[in-house]
């Protein structure tokens, strides 16, 4: 053996060893000997990438590459040199180059996977999603594809296309903690509340100090009504962690939930203090305290930021220009207001995939399956509990206030946003409602009606009547009246234009993601309106009662007599001191709540109406 060819094995040695720092001697001295040794220069780009020197190990490939122009090892680092230093659309021409020239190869299956991490880095989540499923067919127990494959659809939207890929990495590594920490992320995104809480303790109970699990506890825990449970959750994650500003976050927000609002502001104050240049919690304690004057350290703070914008993720812009246009509005500025507001909507806008056609197809949905032929032949054969009263309308419409008028009552539990019906429904005939009409059978519909009305009754078994206040029950109304034909359904509908602009003025947890563009929203409101006069229209008269907000704040007890007597229920003075009840509120309207009747939200719309031209020209008006 010669010397240039010892001296490179040995030099190979040490690099299989990890020992980088004397590889990238041995190999510079053999490249002193040889500079045009492509392999000798691609094992330096290596040396020195296990030494962290990222632009110096691309360096290194590319001499190698432009020796060797067709050399696969160099090709496979040098496209994970690119993606460690932040060149994606460098590391995804590279890994294309190689994958054409080795489609098939023992390793193809790990470049498709760094070719789907590349696009994710490059905002390209459809393709990612095809690379990662194109790594797991060539190797199906590849349980890092697996991770990110899920990754990708729960950021697409595609909850059961994530619960699908995490069923797959828990089976592959089942004491693996963060697996049962996805499979619980995306069980929320499904409505399915119980197993996600199930899912973040299985974590825990795999590694007690993972902190993202007991901080995703909290909101399952929160939307099943379990409150303090939620805040116990956040209070461990501040034990393992004390300066956990997302911990402080939930936390407030469980407070401001519970109504204890002096103790939610404490939190987001903390927030802050541990996060000063995050805006979300600025955001937050201005849903609980008004900005004063121009003086007012939030409003300082948040000019400080923007003065210094470019170092913020796109995400925390969003939420500055959304903290910022509140503020305004508590000054009584509408110009400054709409502007930060606009821009904080146009960057929401720019991060979500929403899709407006597909959307709108499946709000008309089962009105369009649900014909007044099936709605005659159909009545009366579903469970005959008088137990559900549904709450609905568009959100930011006055459904919490009068959620809250009822729960009052000594006998009616106000269960919130709970989602079930919607999810027995998806259980049942899937996401395509349309097709499922002739599935609709009385055995059927009467079980989804049962199995509903003991999922409520659950919450609260000494109650008389459960409010159920999920905004998108509008959709399912005549499904509803089908499978509960003696439930209540309350429709509250606020002035068009003050319902928009309210909901455009709201960053919204969950999926409005029609809120962000005027157009949009005013659109999703038609075909809403026009859902609602269809159940009107072929629904007997008193299935629905309907309560104008405007109507309730001018005539409140008279109002609130009217509802009262259509939910069977007998007079009750209490809830017409509706403020008084201490009860959880989970929405945005948690604070008006506690409020008596104010006619201040009536045309709040209007001092910005210069700007609305768009919302108006969508509505029709």
């Amino acid at each position: 053996m010669n010397d240039d060819a010892s001296g490179y094995s040995a030099a190979k040695d040490l690099l299989r060893q990890g020992r980088a720092v004397e590889a990238e001697c041995a190999l510079r001295a053999v490249l002193d000997e040889n500079p045009r040794q492509a392999a000798a220069r691609s094992d330096l780009g290596m040396a020195l990438m296990l030494q962290k020197r990222i632009a110096e190990a691309v360096a290194a490939f590319e001499e190698a590459l432009a020796i060797s122009p067709d050399y696969p090892p160099t090709l496979s680092a040098l496209g994970k040199a690119y993606s460690d230093a932040g060149r994606h659309a460098d590391a995804l021409r590279c890994l294309d180059r190689l994958l054409a020239m080795m489609p098939f190869s023992p390793a193809a299956h790990l470049h498709h996977s760094m070719r789907g991490w590349a696009l994710v880095r490059l905002g390209r989540w459809k393709e990612a999603a095809d690379a990662f499923e194109t790594a797991v067919s060539q190797r199906p127990d590849f349980a890092g594809a697996w991770e990110n494959l899920g990754i990708v659809y729960g950021q697409l939207g595609r909850p059961e296309e994530a619960l699908r890929c995490f069923d797959r990495l828990c089976v592959l590594l089942p004491r693996y903690a963060p697996g049962h920490n996805y499979r619980g992320m995306a069980l929320v995104q499904l409505y399915r509340y119980e197993g996600a809480v199930a899912c973040f303790r299985e974590a825990l109970h795999l590694d007690p100090k993972f902190v993202p699990s007991l901080l995703n506890l909290g909101d399952p825990l929160s939307t099943l009504g379990r409150n303090e449970e939620a805040l116990a959750a956040y209070e461990g994650v501040l034990k393992l962690d004390p300066k956990n500003a997302e911990a402080e976050l939930g936390r407030g927000d469980i407070l401001q939930i519970l109504g204890r609002i002096d103790e939610a502001a404490a939190a987001y104050e903390r927030a802050i203090s541990l996060a000063p240049r995050w805006p979300a919690a600025y955001r937050h304690l201005l849903q609980v305290r008004a900005v004063t004057g121009e003086d007012d350290p939030t409003l300082k703070a948040l000019k400080a930021m923007l003065a210094d914008e470019s170092g913020l993720p796109e995400a925390d812009g969003t939420e500055l220009h959304l903290a910022l246009s509140k503020a305004y509005r508590d000054l009584g500025r509408p110009g400054p207001a709409f502007e930060h507001l606009r821009e904080g909507n146009l960057r929401k806008r720019r991060k979500i995939g929403y899709d407006e056609a597909a959307v709108l197809a499946e709000v008309r949905a089962t009105a369009d399956m649900l014909t007044p032929e099936i709605m005659q032949a159909k009545a009366g054969l579903g469970d005959p509990s008088e137990l559900p009263v549904f709450v609905l309308g568009m959100a930011r419409s006055g459904t919490s206030l009068v959620e809250h008028v009822l729960a009052s009552h000594s006998r009616v539990f106000g269960a919130g946003e709970c989602a079930e019906f919607r999810r027995l429904a998806i259980e049942r005939f899937g996401r395509q409602l349309e097709k499922a009409g002739d599935g609709l059978s009385g055995e059927v519909l009467r079980q989804l009606g049962t199995d509903y009305a003991a999922c409520m009754a659950a919450k609260a078994p000494g109650a008389v009547r459960i409010v159920d206040k999920t905004l998108g029950n509008f959709f399912y109304v005549g499904l509803i009246h089908l499978a509960l034909p003696k439930a209540r359904v309350v429709h509250v509908v606020r002035d068009p234009m003050d319902t928009c602009f309210s909901c455009y003025s709201q960053l919204f947890m969950g999926t409005a993601e029609f809120a962000y563009d005027l157009g949009e929203l005013g659109r999703y409101y038609k075909v809403y309106a026009d859902v609602m006069a269809y159940w009107r229209r072929v629904l007997p008269p008193e299935t629905v009662l309907e309560i104008r907000y405007e109507a309730l704040v001018e005539n409140f007890e008279a109002e609130v007599r009217r509802l009262i007597a259509f939910c069977g229920l007998e007079w009750e003075d209490a809830c017409l001191r509706f403020y008084e009840t201490r009860r959880a509120v989970r929405t945005a309207s948690a604070v008006q709540v506690r409020r008596p009747p104010y006619k201040e939200a009536v045309g709040r719309w209007k001092p910005y109406a210069e700007w609305l031209g768009p919302l108006r020209k969508a509505l029709d008006l």
